[in-house]
């Protein structure tokens, strides 16, 4: 079966198709990686995905180190107006990985 085309959690809109995000009905720029990331996340919403899996998938068969997953979180984290310290969309799992924190629905229309 299919996946839905939207990935909504509250303002936070995941075009899967087109690879294209809105936040409070505004475009929002991310590299590549960064969307499949918050991809990955908004997928697995609100359960704890490990570093491990997140570089399988995100960067799959490529050498690369945790870094290229912080640098990630961080760019999405700046786009969102998220924090670290106090995230309303991505937790950090210190030492595990990270969680998208609110609940996402797929949908077949966007907005």
């Amino acid at each position: 079966m299919a996946q839905p085309r939207f990935l909504i959690a509250e303002s936070l809109w995941f075009d899967r198709e087109d690879e294209r995000l809105w936040h409070e009905g505004k475009p929002v720029r991310l590299g590549g990686r960064a969307l499949a990331l918050l991809r990955t996340l908004m997928e697995r919403s609100r359960t704890l995905v490990t570093k491990d899996d997140l570089l399988d998938e995100v960067w799959p068969g490529a050498a690369v180190t945790e870094s290229v997953l912080t640098t990630a979180v961080k760019e999405i984290r700046q786009a969102l107006g998220d924090s670290a310290r106090a995230p309303r969309f991505i937790e950090t799992a210190h030492g595990r990985g990270y969680r998208f924190l609110l609940p996402a629905e797929g949908r077949e229309t966007g907005p």
